[in-house]
């Protein structure tokens, strides 16, 4: 077919609470706009790689991305519970930084939105969003959608 391929919708998954809600809401969404769910997480490794052999760091790398994938399937899984008419989401891994990681991602994805939890606010001090999604959402050129840790 020549129409192009739909624009996924990007859920970076921390495994907290709040990226639970927003991947929940993204599976929501995604069967209501038959937009697919690339649900993502990017981790960082905290090896002391100085005294760790290439070698080494590549079969840990591996581990931690088997591993994390795993987790990431259980809970797509675990949130498109009762949710019908689904199209299959996607789970991605990669190592690296938090913000950069996801803003790599969507640069290289082009997604038709971003979902990501918030934290709310806890303390006078902290900002509405969160860091995390306040940096992602200056360094993306793309709708982010900021859903709130009340929302269920």
């Amino acid at each position: 077919s020549l129409r192009p391929a739909l624009k996924p919708l990007l859920v970076p998954v921390d495994f907290s609470e709040n990226s639970r809600r927003a991947l929940r809401y993204a599976l929501q969404l995604s069967a209501a706009s038959r937009l697919p769910v690339v649900a993502a997480h990017v981790f960082h490794l905290k090896t002391r790689a100085s005294f760790q052999s290439l070698e080494n760091i590549e079969r840990i790398e591996k581990q931690h991305t088997d591993e994390f994938r795993q987790r990431l399937v259980s809970l797509v899984s675990a949130e498109s519970q009762g949710i019908g008419n689904l199209i299959k989401p996607k789970v991605l891994v990669r190592l690296g930084f938090a913000v950069e990681g996801v803003i790599y991602m969507a640069s290289q994805m082009e997604p038709a939105m971003v979902i990501m939890g918030t934290k709310g606010v806890t303390n006078v001090q902290d900002s509405v969003l969160g860091s995390n999604t306040l940096a992602v959402m200056e360094g993306l050129e793309y709708p982010v959608l900021a859903i709130p840790p009340d929302y269920e």
